[in-house]
């Protein structure tokens, strides 16, 4: 769906400013403005406001994902502010891939200076979807001003749509009407009112200016129950905050049906799931998860979890740079998993996801689960990473996102039984063996079982698992006193530890210090104004406790933890979202390809001949108006020649979204591509799908 792309978009353009506006202090909160003039939504005088704007308001109370930011202006200017760090910011969005909306320095400016707010449901109103973007600009003239980026990006999700306008209780909106969806709503309309840019669903926008109906309640998201209760739980005063409600978002299945009965079976049930929000504060952070714990299921069981000990530290080498410990029941969680279900429709008993998968880890770890393995495993789970080369990779042209090294970290209650169900497990993981070679090995004094890239080992009171060489370093470190137990980023989260604390994560200074170094360095961004604008020059590390309502997380601090985490998923999936995008421009490339193909073969067997592309489109044998050298999906498709018995037709990549290869297809309608920008010429590229492609 075109609305999904534009979303995604959105989303990203802000993730992406989020890295910047996370580095630095946030000032203190500012006299709440009034929403834009246009926007006639008055706040109940039962609910405070908090976030600068209180955009939620000119939301519905269906949006059940809600994302806004404000207070952009003070991080960046107290980072200078300057026209460079602008330039930096416009051109960190273009190594991203948002290459359908270039913007300038001014207009980064004016963008970070602004209030955003993103919502989105599956669930709004007549329609089964929906998204709403606010933006409220410092004036109506930034409004204007930032219209023409807004047309460009529309112009690229709906290339063929005509601007239909209409009056909404006295405010123009323009609906994007597509001629090729004729008869259907159109996914798209925006507005400009005062200095606010609002774009999103026809329906939501045009109940932002519609006037509530008093008799309705919730009337918008602001007082719905469940958000107005996690923002009262939240900090007083947060200037960022993401929310998702799943009652609000995700369909509910009928009762008596099909999914209802799956559901009934389910292990993660999210009817437990009050809501999530993760929210930022001058001076301190938080997430929020909100549970009905009379709901049980894994997730209840799982933030019912027992205390943690970060013991796992005494092991990981100080060379690692991040750290995540959970306590985990395994025992109550598998016992919950494999309750008695349902019967079904012929009176046998219904197998489970659980009972498969419980016999397939048994199979993996050569011994019963229940009975032999979970007992010798202790109450928490670690993982430690070090994060060299995925962040070295990310800085390389083009980026290239390497894996982190890691290692997984168990207390073992029993070393003897824990090592040989991880060896077990190792070795069907690692794959067949091969002739001659020994599973096990003496290093230094301890014994290691390798398989491929697996191994383990029982290093003191810990099970260690993962590559051969970073549970090699895991011996090494503890011999010489050398782990992250001496951090003094890890001292300082294990003196935080209490009996409620059920998780904690720590990314040392170490880390903040190679990101900092590698972005300075940069050829690309070096210089730019970004180089103060880390996330995490001094480490970031929190701790999650469980409570009656749900489970908590508080973070004292100057920075944001909630552009943080934006900051972190943006910089992971923003390059895979461009990677996925490339690919699937591929595929549509190949399927163009085809579709020319079989019209010219049509063509062929009603008037003896191939024609030419205009013969092709007047004569109907082509339904969309296909243009040579016209472009779609990030391709530039030509028809290169045609004679009475031959054609080709060509894909040539063209952006930033453009795939890797180029492609042509002709008159033997098979596809050939070459590994450049250059469409290969008749019969000289390779076959796609031969048994030599190595695609």
């Amino acid at each position: 769906m075109q609305f999904a792309s534009t979303a995604i978009r959105a989303i990203a353009l802000c993730a992406s400013l989020s890295i910047v506006a996370s580095a630095a202090p946030l000032r203190q909160q500012s006299p709440q403005p009034q929403p834009p003039s246009a926007v006639p939504t008055p706040a109940p005088a039962t609910v405070e406001v908090k976030i600068q704007s209180d955009l939620a308001r000119c939301f519905p109370p269906q949006a059940g994902t809600y994302i806004e930011f404000s207070n952009f202006e003070s991080q960046l200017e107290s980072m200078g502010g300057s026209d460079a760090l602008y330039d930096g910011i416009a051109k960190a969005l273009g190594e991203q891939g948002v290459e359908s909306l270039p913007l300038s320095a001014a207009e980064v400016k004016i963008l970070t200076h602004s209030d955003i707010a993103i919502g989105a449901s599956l669930q709004s109103g007549k329609t089964r979807y929906g998204f709403l973007a606010l933006i409220r600009t410092p004036s109506a003239e930034s409004a204007k001003l930032l219209r023409e980026p807004l047309l460009r990006l529309l112009a690229d999700v709906e290339p063929k749509s005509k601007n239909q306008e209409a009056l909404v209780h006295g405010q123009s909106v323009v609906r994007l009407i597509n001629p090729s969806r004729a008869g259907r709503e159109p996914e798209t309309a925006y507005a400009v009112a005062g200095d606010t840019l609002v774009i999103g669903t026809p329906a939501l926008v045009d109940g932002v200016f519609t006037p509530a109906d008093p008799a309705s309640a919730p009337t918008n998201l602001a007082n719905h129950p469940a958000f107005a209760d996690a923002r009262e739980r939240l900090s007083t005063h947060p200037t960022s905050l993401i929310w998702f409600d799943p009652a609000a978002t995700l369909p509910t299945p009928s009762p008596g049906s099909k999914r209802s009965a799956e559901d009934d079976r389910s292990l993660v049930r999210l009817d437990s799931v009050r809501g999530f929000a993760v929210a930022s504060s001058p001076g301190r952070s938080e997430l929020l998860l909100e549970l009905d714990r009379t709901k049980e299921n894994l997730i209840t069981i799982a933030t019912d979890a027992p205390a943690i000990t970060l013991n796992a530290a005494e092991v990981v080498p100080s060379s690692m740079q991040a750290l995540i410990s959970l306590g985990v029941d395994f025992e109550r969680m598998f016992d919950f998993a494999n309750r008695p279900t349902t019967s079904n429709a012929t009176g046998q008993s219904a197998p489970t996801e659980a009972e498969q998968l419980a016999a397939h880890a048994e199979q993996m770890l050569g011994m019963k689960l229940r009975t032999e393995f979970l007992p010798a495993v202790g109450n928490e789970v670690s993982l430690a990473l070090d994060l060299t080369p995925t962040i070295a990779g990310a800085f390389e042209t083009p980026p290239n996102m390497h894996p982190p090294r890691w290692l997984v970290v168990i207390p073992a209650r029993d070393a003897d039984v824990l090592r040989r169900g991880l060896g077990s497990l190792v070795r069907s993981l690692g794959g067949p063996a091969k002739p001659d070679d020994s599973d096990e090995r003496d290093y230094k004094g301890t014994r290691i079982i390798q398989r491929g890239s697996y191994a383990c080992a029982i290093v003191g009171t810990m099970a260690v698992l993962g590559e051969p060489a970073q549970v090699e370093r895991s011996i090494d470190a503890v011999a010489a006193e050398s782990t992250l137990a001496s951090s003094p980023d890890v001292t300082a989260l294990r003196g935080q530890l209490n009996g409620s604390t059920i998780g904690a994560v720590c990314v040392t200074r170490e880390y903040g210090a190679m990101f900092a170094d590698l972005l300075a360095k940069s050829p690309r961004l070096g210089g730019s104004g970004l180089t103060t604008a880390s996330m995490m020059q001094r480490g970031l590390s929190f701790t999650v406790t469980k409570e009656a309502g749900g489970v908590y997380c508080g973070l004292d601090d100057d920075r944001a933890l909630a552009p943080a985490i934006i900051g972190i998923v943006a910089a992971i999936a923003i390059p895979s979202l461009v990677a996925a995008r490339r690919a699937a421009n591929e595929s549509a490339a190949i399927g163009t390809l085809r579709t020319l193909a079989s019209a010219e073969a049509t063509f062929q067997s009603r008037s003896g001949r191939f024609g030419s592309l205009k013969e092709l489109v007047t004569g109907g044998y082509i339904v969309e108006d296909f243009v040579n050298g016209g472009e779609r999906n990030s391709y530039v498709f030509r028809q290169v020649a045609v004679t009475r018995k031959t054609f080709e037709f060509s894909a040539e990549p063209v952006g930033a979204l453009g795939g890797s290869r180029s492609f042509n297809i002709i008159e033997d309608y098979v596809i050939r591509y070459s590994k450049t920008a250059t469409p290969p010429k008749r019969t000289a590229g390779k076959i796609l799908g031969a048994p030599d492609d190595d695609e």
